[in-house]
Order: C-alpha cells, then sequence, then structure tokens
C-alpha cells in the first residue's frame, strides 16, 4: 500500500532475512512509497545479498526524497561472516583435492616403472 504521510522509516533489529529477502522488499516498498525521507533497517542478522541490493539500488533512483539513510554497518559485518564460512569451506576442500592427488602420486610413482604416468593420470580425474 503506499503512503502519502510516511516520511521516517525506523525498523532496526527487526529484518533476519530468513523467509525471504527483506531488502528487496524494502526496495520494493520505497519504489511504491516515495514519501520516505529517513530509512533506518540495520540488524545484526541480516545478510545481504545481490537481489535485495539491487532491488534497493532501483528503488533510489529517480527518488530524491530520501535524505538520509542509517549505513548497514552490523548488516554489511553479517554478510562478511556468511562469505567468509563459504569461502572457508570451499578452501578446505581445494586442500583436500590437493591431498589426495599427492597421494595418489606417491602411491603409483616408481622409477622402474615405465607406465608410471598412466595410473596416476587416470586416478586424478575426479580432482582436476
Amino acid at each position: 500500500a503506499t503512503s502519502k504521510t510516511l516520511r521516517d522509516l525506523q525498523i532496526p533489529n527487526q529484518l533476519m532475512n530468513i523467509p525471504s529477502d527483506e531488502v528487496a522488499m524494502i526496495g520494493h516498498f520505497l519504489k511504491a512509497n516515495r514519501s520516505v525521507q529517513h530509512i533506518g533497517f540495520d540488524n545484526s542478522l541480516l545478510v545481504l545479498k545481490v537481489d535485495g541490493v539491487k532491488a534497493l539500488r532501483s528503488a533510489f533512483y529517480g527518488n530524491k526524497k530520501v535524505v538520509s539513510m542509517q549505513p548497514l554497518q552490523k548488516a554489511e559485518e553479517a554478510t562478511r561472516q556468511a562469505f567468509r564460512k563459504e569461502i572457508d569451506i570451499e578452501l578446505e576442500k581445494v586442500v583436500a583435492y590437493k591431498r589426495e592427488i599427492k597421494a595418489i602420486f606417491q602411491r603409483n610413482y616408481s622409477k622402474y616403472n615405465r607406465n608410471w604416468r598412466d595410473v596416476p593420470n587416470v586416478q586424478k580425474l575426479p580432482w582436476v
């Protein structure tokens, strides 16, 4: 619903990003309600996603009435921590794959075996 009287939207610590992307919902709200001048919705449980930030950014195009927006410092930190966890998981996988490839070569290499290259190259295919 649109509102011509809503000037200040302050909902800190109320968005959690669990069921859907609330940042995108705020972006769609701001597109429909052009009277809002001050916005604040920072939360330590809010993880910023690309689609939500795009929707919020598109709401500001052509909207000259928004005067101030509270910085999303808590949400930024939560997003950084979420991405760090994902990156750490992927880096652990890389280390494990490197370790497995090294073990394959150590197990199958012999300077007296003429076909020593064939077996390791076939075994490493799932990891390369």
